[in-house]
């Protein structure tokens, strides 16, 4: 049984070029069976859904489509964290920006992150934010755009439960 804390979603991430041109290999909506070439890592599983499984947390319904990642907070012990991971990039990306919807409904929301890594062991956080950002399941997701480094070969959306 799930307690109702908490969930941590992510939907519609794009990554563009200074022309805000879309770079397609990278750009995920969640909306295919697979997970749009993305993977995860950590303590805990990112699950593709429609809706979030505990009453009265999380989001009611995707951002854009009908099929968004979330991560459940509610049973999380505090600190863990999972990564939702894009594919590795190699081409260089003039001005790289990401963009992504994101919402965070619950008691027991800790951190997501957006990082960025050249070399898959080392990882830096360009955009944070912690603990609930919206009032309800219904509450309108928040769009993100993050300007990242040309250096940049992957980027991870890694959320914790509260810290």
């Amino acid at each position: 049984m799930l307690s109702d804390l908490g969930d941590m979603s992510v939907d519609s991430v794009t990554f563009s070029t200074k022309k805000l041109a879309a770079v397609p290999s990278l750009t995920a909506s969640f909306e295919t069976t697979a997970m749009d070439g993305w993977s995860e890592d950590g303590a805990r599983q990112w699950v593709r859904g429609i809706r979030t499984p505990s009453s009265g947390t999380g989001a009611a319904k995707a951002a854009k489509g009908r099929w968004f990642m979330y991560l459940e907070a509610s049973s999380g012990s505090k600190g863990t964290t999972s990564g939702l991971l894009s594919p590795w990039y190699t081409a260089a990306i003039s001005k790289p920006r990401v963009t992504f919807k994101y919402h965070m409904f619950g008691a027991n929301i800790g951190t997501l992150r957006l990082q960025c890594t050249t070399d898959g062991k080392t990882y830096n956080t360009v955009w944070t934010k912690i603990g609930k950002q919206q009032t309800n399941q219904n509450h309108a997701w928040r769009s993100q755009t993050v300007t990242i480094s040309q250096s940049c070969k992957r980027e991870i959306g890694r959320a914790s439960c509260r810290e």
